[in-house]
């Protein structure tokens, strides 16, 4: 049997992005121990390993190269990237072998609840998202828009990591705004930090999770001490697992399943011709082999050249390996070998004060996605009452939300094989009104 290579292009999908000369020597101080004051002399000698800096020279180097540096920080410069992106100077620059063109995984992070935001990032509900859906919509299947998440710090600054999701309820809030605005869930998730309520969280909802990030660290010290991206002793071989409950890092029985993605352009843990190798080495073998990568949609597109030349250069010398490139849903269903099937259908009645829903299968999670949109403009969540696997109700009272209040609910649910769906209603005198989103404007069907 023949093998394959499923190349997944992931976008963390973060808008425009600024760092001035003042925070970028703050970044460097602080993730090196370091004082070295501002200046584009500095600047220049650190590139160039000028400054004697106890051995920490070439790690330096890593995070001031003017690649690495290379932002776009305003929407004018994302829209003329993303214009160049659906371009057949890029899609048609590594082929499959199928003739399919390079696919773009946009995994998008709208920035919600910062009160400190010195990168000067979009900041707002769907700020992130909608430009995006303008920019492809929801079924573009060259272009498919997935979740990313940054937890909220106790500082509060947009440009600094958290570990935890937990004290704050912005992911929550993004996922019901993007569904009742726009009628989308996710199948597929990316976070750039892992945690165990990070592990737990995700494996309620998303069957496709490509946040493994296993490789070298660079010298990097944030990454060296564990502390905000702890994949080092996760699967590094380009194999899928489920996680452990208690180690994320570790194969075991949860739900969801884990792939891995290395970094294009980054300080530390980029895709290297020897990764791409070990790849196309175990699809040879009569494997099918995921393999991804991701960048930012704040770096320009020319920078991922290198790295589809590299693997088109590897794909050479190995003629019985087939080169997929793929959505990151189809690439999982592919290597797992999980057959598509039909989505859920969800049968829904609003009986008195009570929603009730049924599914006519199975979904991933032990709940569906239940969010409001109130007429006060606030998104809700609440876990709904559960009766099995397929029947779950929610009951409108002083003791949750009076029903008029509400003016639409949302739900959603994934399948074990990916399949999403997504079911929108208006409430008009305690009567539901299927509705569907088009450009945040609420329609009937």
């Amino acid at each position: 049997m023949n093998g394959s290579v499923s190349f997944v292009l992931c976008v963390d999908t973060e808008g425009p992005l600024y760092e001035s000369l003042y925070e970028l020597f703050k970044r460097v101080n602080a993730l090196f121990h370091i004082n070295l004051e501002p200046s584009k002399t500095t600047l220049e000698k650190l590139r160039l390993g000028e400054i004697p800096l106890n051995g920490m020279e070439d790690a330096v180097k890593k995070v001031v190269a003017p690649d690495i540096n290379d932002r776009i920080d305003n929407w004018d410069g994302i829209s003329r990237n993303i214009r160049f992106s659906k371009s057949d100077e890029v899609r048609k620059r590594l082929l499959d072998d199928d003739g399919n063109p390079v696919i773009f995984n946009w995994y998008i992070c709208d920035w919600v609840d910062f009160t400190n935001n010195p990168r000067r990032k979009t900041i707002g509900l769907n700020g992130i998202f909608s430009n995006y859906y303008d920019f492809f919509g929801l079924k573009d299947p060259l272009n498919p828009l997935y979740f990313h998440h940054h937890g909220i710090p106790y500082s509060g600054y947009s440009n600094h990591p958290c570990k935890n999701w937990s004290n704050t309820k912005s992911h929550i809030i993004k996922l019901s705004a993007t569904l009742l605005d726009y009628g989308h869930f996710s199948a597929s998730v990316r976070t750039p930090i892992m945690a165990p309520d990070i592990n737990n969280f995700l494996d309620q909802h998303f069957p496709f999770d490509m946040s493994n990030t296993s490789a070298d660290t660079d010298d990097q010290p944030d990454v060296i001490n564990r502390r905000f991206s702890d994949w080092i002793a996760a699967p590094d071989d380009w194999s899928i697992y489920s996680p452990d409950y208690l180690d994320y890092k570790k194969p075991g029985s949860m739900r969801r399943h884990i792939g891995r993605s290395l970094q294009l352009g980054s300080r530390y843990g980029n895709l290297t011709s020897d990764e791409i190798q070990k790849a196309f080495v175990k699809a040879n073998t009569g494997e099918h082999v995921l393999m991804s990568a991701h960048m930012h949609d704040w770096k320009h597109i020319t920078g991922i050249f290198p790295y589809l030349d590299m693997i088109d250069e590897t794909r050479k010398k190995y003629p019985g390996v087939k080169y997929v490139n793929s959505t990151a849903v189809e690439a999982f269903q592919h290597v797992l070998d999980i057959k598509t099937t039909s989505p859920a259908t969800f049968k829904v009645e609003l009986t008195d004060n009570i929603f009730i829903c049924k599914s006519d299968k199975d979904i991933f999670g032990p709940q569906p996605w239940f969010c409001l949109k109130l007429k006060s403009g606030d998104f809700y969540w609440d876990n709904m009452d559960r009766f099995n696997d397929r029947h779950w109700q929610y009951v409108f009272d002083g003791l949750t939300v009076p029903l008029e209040a509400v003016e639409r609910i949302g739900i959603a649910a994934n399948d074990f094989s990916g399949n999403t769906t997504c079911k929108l209603f208006n409430l008009n005198n305690n009567k539901l009104l299927p509705v569907k989103a088009v450009h945040g404007e609420i329609e009937k069907l």
